[in-house]
């Protein structure tokens, strides 16, 4: 039986089509399974149906999803089958960004350690230069910002504005650990942004006294301008009170424990003198204790800047 050419390349067309089509409407059905959680559904169209995940539908990779939608499970499965951890996705108002900076940003600690485990790469950015740990010092993880950091997240790659994660947390309240994680682990503390402004600067003009004094204790310098609005706010009555609940368990891994020591007793001396209205200088009392020449100096410095 003779057969036409021309039918014959029609039906194989035809064919192929037919299997496009299949594969589309599978692929379709996987980000379904994905974005509703199903992971029995999901696991199916993998193994059994051989759905391939590397093929994406507009720009969001099917990872990406997964991400959004917090699977662990779901997103491991993904990995197993060689999904790029690093594609770039669209996400809210056509930005892109990786899994791992959706991560971060959401707030999946879990899927965050996943991703660098399978090879996430910590220092991609989004359009406007910020990278993971740049978004977990914004959204105040502490978690995500220690494992980032571990990971060999940049520590001091600045946004379009010029803006560091040290700086960002500098100008915030309640970041006090985040800040401490930072300087310990080697953040550069002089850095400026675009305007010339220091994590320094920021501390001061958010006013946030507990960050400025664990920058000064890491050895920051203030400018000439802000010396005095530093001064003014050291010795503010509550600035000891503020920083112990935040911050003081963890400066006693940068301070001297002696040094620690003095303050407490200088903290101890002031409420004495002040209970009994005497005219006495402290400094005699500081002179008194049995302490290094060093320390009493120190005590010395911050009860000047006290006003005492």
């Amino acid at each position: 039986m003779l057969v036409c050419p021309t039918a014959q390349s029609n039906s194989q067309l035809l064919r192929v089509e037919g299997e496009q089509h299949t594969q589309l409407n599978l692929i379709q059905d996987l980000y379904f399974a994905v974005r509703s959680g199903r992971v029995e559904l999901v696991r199916h169209l993998l193994i059994n149906q051989r759905v391939n995940p590397k093929i994406n539908l507009r720009k969001s990779s099917i990872l990406a999803v997964a991400v959004e939608n917090g699977s662990v499970e779901i997103v491991k499965m993904l990995i197993d089958q060689g999904v790029d951890v690093n594609a770039f996705s669209e996400a809210y108002a056509g930005c892109l960004e990786t899994p791992l900076f959706s991560a971060v940003k959401i707030g999946h600690t879990d899927i965050v350690h996943l991703l660098l485990h399978h090879g996430a790469d910590p220092n991609l950015a989004d359009f406007a230069n910020r990278t993971p740990l740049y978004m977990a010092i914004m959204a105040n993880r502490e978690e995500e910002t220690l494992t980032l950091i571990n990971a060999g997240a940049n520590l001091n790659s600045a946004d379009k504005s010029g803006l560091t994660p040290l700086q960002i947390a500098a100008r915030g309240f309640g970041r006090e650990m985040l800040v401490l994680h930072l300087i310990n682990h080697g953040a550069y503390i002089h850095q400026a942004d675009f305007k010339g402004r220091t994590a320094m600067d920021l501390a001061v003009i958010a006013g946030n006294v507990c960050i400025l004094q664990l920058l000064l204790d890491a050895g920051a310098v203030p400018g000439k301008l802000l010396t005095e609005r530093i001064s003014n706010l050291l010795a503010h009555p509550e600035v000891e009170d503020f920083c112990a609940e935040k911050a003081l368990k963890a400066r006693r891994r940068v301070l001297p424990a002696e040094i620690l020591v003095a303050r407490r007793l200088r903290n101890t001396l002031i409420e004495n003198e002040r209970s009994k209205k005497s005219q006495r200088s402290i400094w005699t009392h500081i002179d008194e204790l049995p302490l290094p020449e060093n320390v009493k100096l120190n005590l010395k410095i911050h009860v000047r800047i006290d006003g005492f």
